[in-house]
């Protein structure tokens, strides 16, 4: 599981087993 920001304070967490992304907007 890998966990990024992005410049508008996104948070996308990606699981490489499942190919499955998610976007928490704050």
């Amino acid at each position: 599981v890998s966990v990024k920001l992005d410049s508008q304070d996104r948070l996308y967490v990606t699981e490489h087993s499942r190919h499955r992304i998610q976007i928490y907007e704050q």
